[in-house]
């Protein structure tokens, strides 16, 4: 099952899509970046991500061109990853960094300096491949030559993982 935007179990009632407009690509969140949502404490929130993988420019900044050469039908890309590819979300390549991260969520009543705790209820893979990478002498295996090899694992149907939610502290959440 591939997991488009907005498709899917999703399994709470307050979603964040990965989109231009809610993601940064290459850098972290900081204090001066505006909120994108705002929630009550204790609010489950579904959050889509999305690899940076295949939308890089090195890479082409096309994603399904990048993904078809590695054997993953045009219908199986995520359509958010192809408009973020086509956007002109503000990134320096060679400067900024590769990854792609949700914009700040705030937590209503939460001030600077608080301790905030979430706790990760369920992950889905979004589609049924993925990318090790050590392009550039860096990733997982950075001392393993890059050489433009290629192997398709797919996950098995209906792959789920869900966390259990961890019993509270003393003294409460």
């Amino acid at each position: 099952m591939i997991l488009q935007p907005g498709a899917g179990p999703i399994r709470s009632a307050t979603y964040l899509p990965a989109e231009p407009g809610t993601v940064h690509w290459g850098r972290l969140p900081c204090a001066t970046d505006t909120p994108v949502l705002s929630v009550d404490p204790g609010t489950e929130v579904t959050f889509d991500t999305v690899s940076h993988e295949g939308i890089l420019e090195d890479q082409g900044r096309d994603p399904r061109t990048f993904f078809g050469r590695h054997g993953v039908p045009d219908g199986e890309v995520l359509d958010d990853a192809v408009a973020l590819a086509a956007s002109a979300l503000p990134r320096t390549f060679g400067v900024d960094g590769p990854h792609v991260v949700s914009r700040p969520v705030r937590v209503r009543g939460a001030r600077a300096g608080d301790l905030l705790a979430m706790t990760v209820v369920e992950t889905l893979p979004r589609v049924a491949y993925g990318v090790v990478s050590n392009r550039h002498g860096k990733g997982a295996l950075p001392g393993e030559p890059a050489g433009g090899r290629s192997h398709r694992l797919g996950l098995r149907g209906g792959v789920r993982r869900r966390h259990p939610r961890p019993a509270p502290a003393a003294g409460g959440w």
